[in-house]
């Protein structure tokens, strides 16, 4: 079973902050453990050189995610998982029958690089597209707009540092690659090596998409060590008609005593304001993952702090349907969902799960969206299927396909 809200909140932040309480070049200072010490935060001396020789590929990044020594998507179990899967089966084998119709929901497979197309019930799939063959490893969150086209967060680009929101059409087929690479100011040329990772991201409807730099690390070595530095994060956003244009950059630093490290999983309002959930400190010792708004991105951005980082134990999928705010919690398996606009006073009118739990008790809802109606949320499960909530009685389901393997991460309903 899961542990108590605050014991998860202090692991994830175990997994989540890699070290330091400054976003400036830090020395050996480290954030509290969790309870217990069961997990300890990672010093800036977690990773030895040989764990980082060669590039950062798609595959050594889960490894360093699943030994946590690396910020990931989902909490370090779901890594695990995910990983012990992939190294026993290197070759996807997808049960595709196209004959079944339609793709009325998207689903990742994070980690073999696809995107599965799927019948209504989640039960056949119709199209699988390999998105490693357009660029894009490990994509995560899956978005869909009211044409029914394809947007999703890859994690990694064939670049070794940065990344890129890549879309599909309704058939499957690729139609534009919105990438990203960090500033030049990011990496110095005294590192040893840098990495970036990308979460989140897809269009706004108002001519604007927009791709996360949810992670921006650089790393110097000597010897048999290695010290970190973590980076400001950001959102960039592009023209949706010029995805080969250089985006903009809105840096995330925080606010005040307010320290943000990592973005994870966003959503925008009608008004085209962010909503995203975060992980950093507010102060030396109160850090965990919180909830923020970017206001009037693309004219004026101002970063709003909403609720502080010891609210959720790990940040879990934002979404919006109507005047509805969701947040995921992936620790308490629940998504809290809020009136918009969402002020630092708010609270949850409706809180939808636990969501259902493997024969191992354990369970990852990542993110999704609603139907058409609002009537059900659907969302990706890090230890292999789809979580399906019925949002009126929070009726839960766990919908299980053979082809739903370990690292599905991102789901969504084609609109109707």
């Amino acid at each position: 079973m899961r542990s108590s809200l605050a014991t998860g909140l202090r692991a994830a932040l175990a997994v989540s902050l890699i070290a330091g309480c400054s976003t400036s070049q830090q020395s050996t200072s480290t954030l509290p453990g969790s309870a217990g010490g069961t997990q300890s935060v990672f010093s800036q001396q977690a990773m030895s050189r040989d764990s980082l020789k060669g590039p950062l590929t798609p595959m050594k990044m889960l490894k360093l995610q699943a030994e946590g020594k690396l910020a990931g998507p989902v909490p370090r179990a779901a890594s695990e998982k995910a990983l012990k899967y992939l190294e026993a089966h290197r070759n996807p084998k997808f049960d595709v029958r196209r004959e079944a119709g339609p793709s009325k929901l998207w689903v990742s497979n994070t980690d073999f690089s696809y995107l599965l197309g799927q019948n209504g019930s989640g039960s056949q799939t119709v199209q699988a597209v390999n998105t490693a063959d357009d660029g894009c490893y490990a994509p995560i969150t899956v978005k869909t707009d009211s044409n029914g086209n394809i947007f999703t967060a890859c994690e990694a680009n064939t670049s070794g540092y940065g990344s890129q929101e890549q879309e599909y059409n309704s058939s499957g087929s690729a139609s534009a690659s919105y990438a990203w690479t960090p500033p030049s100011s990011a990496c110095p040329p005294s590192a040893t090596g840098c990495f970036a990772e990308q979460y989140d991201g897809g269009p706004d409807g108002l001519g604007h998409v927009y791709a996360e730099m949810s992670l921006n690390q650089y790393y110097t070595c000597s010897g048999y060590s290695c010290y970190y530095y973590v980076g400001t994060p950001g959102f960039y956003w592009f023209d949706e008609n010029s995805p080969s244009s250089t985006p903009t950059l809105i840096p995330v630093p925080g606010s005040g005593s307010l320290v943000v490290y990592y973005v994870y999983y966003m959503a925008t309002d009608s008004s085209g304001n962010i909503w995203f959930d975060y992980t950093g400190c507010e102060g030396s010792s109160s850090c965990g993952a919180g909830l923020a708004e970017i206001t009037n991105p693309t004219t004026a951005p101002a970063f709003v702090p909403i609720f502080p980082p010891t609210t959720y134990g790990f940040p879990g999928g934002v979404t919006i349907h109507g005047s509805t705010l969701s947040v995921t919690d992936q620790v308490t398996r629940s998504t809290y969902q809020y009136h918009l606009p969402v002020t630092p006073y708010s609270t949850p009118f409706q809180t939808l799960g636990p969501t259902a739990t493997g024969i191992s008790g354990n369970g990852d809802p990542v993110t999704g969206n609603y139907n058409g109606s609002g009537s059900q949320l659907i969302q990706g499960d890090g230890y292999g299927w789809l979580d399906i909530t019925k949002t009126h009685t929070n009726g839960q389901k766990a919908k299980v396909n053979l082809d739903d393997l370990p690292g599905l991460e991102g789901a969504a309903f084609v609109p109707r």
